[in-house]
């Protein structure tokens, strides 16, 4: 067996990302074009769900992001725009009803999933990897089972009884960097009394 001193987690500039009270109805996907993302499940449940979806994505799988953008074209409630800069990122999470994290394998950590909950946006995630740390069910958003297009769109209609300060506070307490790096340097203080 290996002794473990510390789990350090990663985190984001919450304070940094300004937090939305109000949003409009819509959902929010920033995420890579790749299968193992899960944009297609992600507009497909906001679409099931009959929420209009906004889709920032960044070209990674060229024949998926084409397959995606050429099942949705004639639908004019999902929008496709390009990558943002970090900023106006949060600006177009904050704005949103709920973000969309629906990957379908293990995510390390889910670093829109954190900034959107920084901005006051729950997030609707895949029940995987980092998610299961980085979303409080039923608090901050709702996990649920991967590719079922179904529970997203379920979890979609329940997204307005959640509270968007809650999902803030959340962020700064668990998801910030200042929180990482200070377990950090707390670790590397405590290792070097050791010696």
């Amino acid at each position: 067996l290996i002794a473990l001193d510390a789990v350090l987690s990663n985190g984001v500039p919450a304070d940094e990302i300004p937090f939305h009270a109000q949003a409009t109805r819509s959902a929010v996907i920033a995420a890579r074009f790749s299968a193992e993302k899960g944009v297609d499940d992600g507009i497909a449940a906001s679409r099931h769900a009959g929420w209009p979806i906004d889709v920032y994505g960044t070209s990674y799988d060229a024949a998926y992001e084409h397959a995606v953008r050429e099942r949705w074209a004639d639908d004019p409630e999902v929008r496709f725009h390009p990558p943002l800069r970090r900023a106006d990122l949060w600006e177009a999470l904050g704005t949103a009803t709920a973000a969309l994290c629906l990957s379908r394998w293990d995510e390390p950590f889910g670093m829109v999933a954190a900034e959107a909950q920084a901005a006051g946006t729950p997030v609707i995630a895949s029940r995987l990897g980092g998610l299961i740390e980085v979303v409080q069910d039923e608090v901050t958003g709702y996990l649920v089972p991967p590719a079922d297009v179904a529970a997203a769109a379920s979890a979609l209609a329940r997204v307005p009884v959640l509270s968007r300060h809650a999902c803030r506070l959340h962020a700064q307490r668990s998801l910030s960097l200042d929180g990482s790096v200070d377990a950090h340097e707390a670790l590397y203080a405590q290792l070097a009394g050791r010696r």
